[in-house]
């Protein structure tokens, strides 16, 4: 430490630091919620089978979405130009009415929900795959009334082949894809409305079903419960640093 050391000073910078992201902790946890934390929890509960052993309900992979504001009002206006190419009933047009009351954009839709006291969300959604064992009840398929019947979704989820249980000869092959492409009305054609007749026959029926709701988180790292924006807090953030307390004197300054 003579006059001669070098002194080289840190404290000063002529470069700016780049601003990290403050609210990547937050955004990305949630975003893996969205993306694989939710499936994966569904995953465990299912498949789901009947007391009576005769029904099994499967969860079909990669068909669990998340409808929000925005995506509601474009498949609502997808839906109206179906309704209106079918006929030109006045449903559809009580249908327009309700699509033209909807803001165009996210913004809008959460000064909406503040202005309403509403909850900023979207629908969480899936297609279920309902299996009944009972023998096909329909005319064509008579031989197979007494036949005992094994009906198995393989691994990939790709696939249903039913097969003789005595001698595991397969009877029919039902394609899963179809079956999912028929469960919208916006994706169905002829040939899966042909493979979802078929199925159905021998008991097999894919449905798109509603789970509920989930809050969404805004791009500031809100949500907006019930009107208000509310945040996560981290438990290593939300640990105080300091203690303040309070000490009450009994006795005043020159009391013996």
């Amino acid at each position: 430490f003579g006059p001669l050391t070098e002194r080289r000073d840190y404290s000063k910078t002529t470069n700016d630091l780049a601003t990290p992201d403050l609210l990547e902790v937050q955004r990305k946890s949630f975003n893996e919620l969205l993306n694989e934390g939710l499936e994966k929890t569904i995953q465990t509960i299912y498949p789901i089978t009947s007391t009576s052993g005769k029904t099994t309900i499967h969860f079909l992979r990669k068909t669990l979405g998340f409808v929000t504001p925005v995506d509601q009002r474009k498949d609502k206006e997808k839906r109206l130009a179906l309704a209106k190419k079918k006929n030109n009933s006045k449903t559809a047009l009580k249908f327009s009415n309700e699509i033209e009351q909807m803001p165009k954009n996210e913004y809008g839709w959460l000064k909406q929900h503040k202005q309403k006291g509403s909850t900023y969300e979207a629908k969480i959604k899936a297609i279920l795959l309902r299996i009944n064992e009972e023998n096909p009840s329909d005319s064509s398929l008579e031989q197979l009334k007494d036949v005992e019947l094994d009906k198995m979704l393989d691994k990939t989820q790709t696939k249903i082949r039913i097969a003789n249980h005595e001698t595991g000869e397969i009877i029919e092959t039902i394609d899963v894809a179809l079956l999912i492409k028929n469960a919208d009305d916006l994706t169905k054609d002829a040939k899966s409305k042909a493979e979802a007749k078929k199925a159905k026959n021998f008991g097999i029926v894919a449905n798109e079903v509603l789970f509920g709701a989930i809050p969404l988180m805004t791009e500031g790292g809100t949500f907006l419960i019930n009107g208000s924006e509310k945040v996560i807090v981290s438990q290593l953030i939300r640990s105080p640093g300091a203690y303040y307390g309070l000490r009450v004197r009994n006795q005043q300054g020159g009391d013996d």
